[in-house]
């Protein structure tokens, strides 16, 4: 197949003449067969295929939406930045596009419309997992980050192919890190845990889960404020459990003084998140004197003391 010309179409817009060689005698049948059956000429038959298969209504809607446009304006304002002037489009972009096409069943710009809508309440939740300190970002990335929160919103089985087809990395943090936000933006739709439980009192979420590679009686904990929290950034005590320790992941570690020259472990909030571990202590964990929903309950009831 080999590209011979550049034409302008009626509507202004730029084409491409294609010159089709060596296709096997029962593929042309089979197309003169579906053209006669749609009474179209084989070229247009054939031409109408291509566009149906290959249409990226995703980049299309994203270019000339002004409901994107606008909500890409908002976003920049939340995050102190500025929208880029150009379109960036690559080959990575198309086949993700394409992909979330196929998972979404998306086919129209009326189905992209109606995602945008449903899910522009997460937009900035979105915005604060991925872009925080960016001082440009990109055009069209509301609706990106609106496909993100459809998917949040499906089943396992649909988000496990989201992972696998567009968002996949051999880093194991890099899965951590999209099942994490998968399940920030689910506790905000009200949908159930994809793993693991979660408690939730005043809107304060505790989250914990088992990653994949974590020995049984190792714990990864999320704990999540609502938006509408101050927050603050002073140091929170682990609850005192029997059986359990505590650990805060890197950046949400701190240190709180006990008594004269000793300092123990602490806990901090970063736009409104926290992750920590949770291990069992000395015992099996099936025979753990603290369940994990006494650890919730407790973690739930620090919070809400230190920060309301």
């Amino acid at each position: 197949m080999s590209e011979k010309e550049h034409d302008m179409t009626n509507d202004g817009g730029e084409s491409v003449t294609y010159t089709l060689r060596n296709i096997p005698a029962d593929i042309d049948r089979v197309i003169t067969d579906l053209a006669t059956h749609a009474r179209k000429p084989k070229a247009t038959f054939l031409r109408e295929f291509l566009e149906d298969s290959f249409r990226d209504v995703i980049d299309s809607f994203s270019l000339k939406n002004p409901l994107i446009a606008s909500l890409d304006e908002e976003l920049a304002c939340y995050l102190g930045a500025e929208v880029m002037e150009k379109h960036f489009q690559s080959h990575y972009i198309t086949r993700w596009n394409q992909e979330y096409q196929k998972l979404l069943g998306i086919s129209s710009e009326d189905e992209l419309r109606r995602v945008v809508l449903n899910n522009t309440p997460y937009l900035q939740v979105r915005a604060a997992q991925v872009l925080k300190g960016c001082s440009r970002i990109p055009r069209g990335i509301s609706l990106t980050f609106s496909l993100f929160a459809e998917i949040a919103g499906r089943d396992r089985e649909t988000i496990d192919r989201a992972w696998n087809r567009i968002f996949y990395s051999q880093l194991q943090e890099k899965k951590h890190r999209f099942y994490q936000d998968i399940e920030a933006i689910r506790a905000l739709k009200k949908l159930p845990v994809l793993s693991g439980y979660r408690w939730t009192k005043d809107d304060i979420t505790v989250r914990i889960y088992r990653p994949e590679d974590y020995a049984y009686g190792a714990w990864r904990i999320a704990i999540t404020l609502p938006e509408n929290y101050a927050i603050q950034m002073w140091n929170i005590p682990f609850p005192e459990l029997e059986g359990r320790r505590f650990t805060a992941d890197p950046g949400y570690s701190a240190l709180i003084s006990a008594e004269p020259d000793r300092w123990d472990q602490a806990f901090r909030f970063v736009d409104g998140a926290c992750e920590l571990h949770l291990y069992t202590n000395g015992v099996e964990e099936d025979q753990n004197p603290t369940p994990l929903p006494d650890v919730a309950q407790a973690l739930l009831s620090v919070v809400e003391y230190n920060l309301l």
